[in-house]
């Protein structure tokens, strides 16, 4: 399972995917809407969590972006 991990804030985006990775998922991170949008673009993720602000957009549209490229794609806002 391959999970974008979408934290502006550095350690808990470290924390969440040291966590993960123990647990055998495939993590990818960013630490803003415009990292995550290129992210997207390039990779399917089964998973995407991410933070409700980010410095430069907001978990919200992050949603509509994830479902516009794989509607199976579950996303969840921290």
């Amino acid at each position: 399972m391959r999970i974008l991990i979408v934290e502006d804030e550095v350690t808990l985006n470290k924390t969440i995917a040291e966590g993960l990775a123990e647990f055998g998922y495939q993590t990818d991170s960013s630490e803003s809407f415009k990292d995550a949008e290129y992210y997207v673009g390039i990779r399917n993720y089964d998973l995407v969590l991410t933070d409700w602000m980010l410095p430069d957009g907001n978990g919200i549209d992050l949603i509509g972006l994830v479902k516009q490229k794989s509607a199976r794609t579950s996303v969840v806002v921290l």
